[in-house]
């Protein structure tokens, strides 16, 4: 599920120049957030698919909030990231909307097929649940080369354990604002678009009353689903051997595994 890489250079300037001036809401620093406390966004609905081409300048774009500035995805009283994040949303009939900004200053990806751990790379994960109540999501991972790999992730015995998922109709396009794989430079950033359809994100869980199905039809008004954004950012060639990547996302989980869905954020559907 390759992503259309629309090209490299100053095509996305607007976005660059809003994510400067968001840098301001990162300070004060340590922030203080109570543990358990998930965060929300109200995701716009749209009669207008964004064109997906890794600029951010639709109206439709325009007119959805940013998310709050990711925060270490374990511990939310760590360290401010090195590198800025946010995401906004949006929804229509057909798909949810997922644009994320992901500020850097060496772009790097080495996976190339979707068959392959995408998250060995730096990448910009994104976690669906659809109804189950935090037994099962769907989770899109994609890098910096445009690769997307979709798995289906369920609880099981304590464990949480994935499975491959295919949505043939999943789409997405990517920016980056730099030079890929080349540290004698000084990139700035890399920025994603993808539209994930709803006809996708359906799962089917044994209860004790029997099998429940989660339809995965669309949101309406007043609807609430839980989901979280993560990026893994693999350390610089220049680390010492054994370097853990850095996770940052957009609710922190407050557990050892950024995957727990126990404390997502919410996202409710408005019109």
């Amino acid at each position: 599920m390759p992503m259309r890489r629309a090209g490299l250079g100053m095509l996305w300037t607007l976005p660059l120049v809003m994510a400067a001036c968001q840098s301001a809401a990162y300070g004060p620093w340590p922030r203080r957030t109570p543990p358990g406390t998930p965060r929300e966004y109200a995701c716009r609905y749209t009669a207008h698919r964004p064109v997906l081409d890794g600029v951010l300048d639709d109206p439709a774009w325009m007119g959805a909030p940013w998310s709050e500035p990711f925060v270490d995805a374990i511990d939310p009283d760590g360290p401010r990231p090195s590198q800025e994040t946010w995401v906004k949303l949006l929804w229509d009939e057909r798909h949810l909307y997922v644009a994320a900004l992901l500020m850097e200053t060496d772009v790097r990806a080495v996976v190339e097929r979707s068959d392959a751990a995408v998250w060995a790379d730096s990448d910009f994960e994104a976690f669906i649940d659809p109804g189950s109540g935090g037994q099962a999501w769907f989770t899109v991972r994609a890098n910096a080369r445009g690769v997307l790999r979709g798995t289906l992730e369920r609880r099981a015995d304590q464990a949480i354990v994935a499975q491959p998922w295919s949505c043939p109709t999943l789409d997405g396009a990517l920016q980056v604002e730099g030079t890929l794989n080349d540290a004698s430079d000084t990139d700035r950033a890399w920025v994603i678009e993808l539209a994930i359809p709803w006809s996708c994100l359906e799962v089917s869980l044994a209860g004790p009353a029997g099998t429940v199905n989660e339809s995965g039809l669309e949101p309406v008004a007043g609807d609430v689903r839980r989901m979280n954004f993560l990026r893994r950012r693999n350390a610089s060639a220049s680390a010492e051997p054994g370097t853990e990547p850095s996770l940052w996302s957009w609710t922190p989980t407050w557990s050892p595994d950024p995957r727990d869905p126990g404390d997502w954020g919410r996202v409710r559907f408005t019109r």
